[in-house]
């Protein structure tokens, strides 16, 4: 015969819904505590990992405004209406696309930088890359999105060099996809 166990939960009832033990029910919603979230690792078996590291407790998608600036001082021209991107973060991993009609050099000296809506991971071993893809009325050309500082993500060509603000005199077109950690 089984021993029925009766165990206290904590339930707090509002106008906000309900909540047992940190985690809230509200309008439909599971809201789970700031800083926590589901935890997968009794379904994971091997490697190396930690509690946090199989701690899924992020997820956010949104728009973001494109800046395309030089390395080392100012930014690309561009057209208004042309100039958002993209991106989804589900825990540590952010993914960004967008397009951008590039209008003209403006004060963009060095390399081509891409802003990103979220500062890169910290961690060296954790740089990444994506593809780029511009295009002019005269010439087209692939190009690589290198991960380069904590928040920039650097646009080169298939031979390694930086694209600058000579690649771009007016009505260029750029479109591009970068996946990349956070912390």
């Amino acid at each position: 015969m089984s021993v029925l166990q009766v165990n206290t939960i904590n339930e707090v009832t509002s106008a906000n819904g309900v909540t047992i033990d940190g985690l809230s029910l509200k309008d439909g919603n599971v809201v789970p505590a700031n800083g926590k979230g589901i935890d997968f690792s009794a379904v994971t078996s091997g490697g190396n990992f930690t509690a946090d590291s199989n701690l899924l407790d992020d997820y956010e998608h949104g728009d973001f405004e494109i800046v395309l600036s030089g390395s080392t001082s100012g930014t690309l021209t561009l057209h208004s209406t042309y100039k958002y991107g993209t991106y989804t973060r589900i825990g540590n991993l952010v993914h960004v696309n967008g397009y951008a009609n590039v209008d003209g050099a403006g004060s963009a000296n060095g390399n081509i930088m891409l802003n990103l809506p979220y500062p890169t991971s910290n961690n060296t071993k954790y740089k990444a890359s994506g593809s780029a893809h511009l295009w002019s009325v005269n010439s087209e050309v692939g190009a690589f999105l290198i991960v380069e500082g904590s928040s920039t993500a650097m646009l080169v060509n298939f031979t390694y060099s930086g694209i600058n603000n000579t690649n771009f005199s007016g009505n260029e077109e750029i479109a591009f996809a970068l996946t990349y950690n956070v912390d």
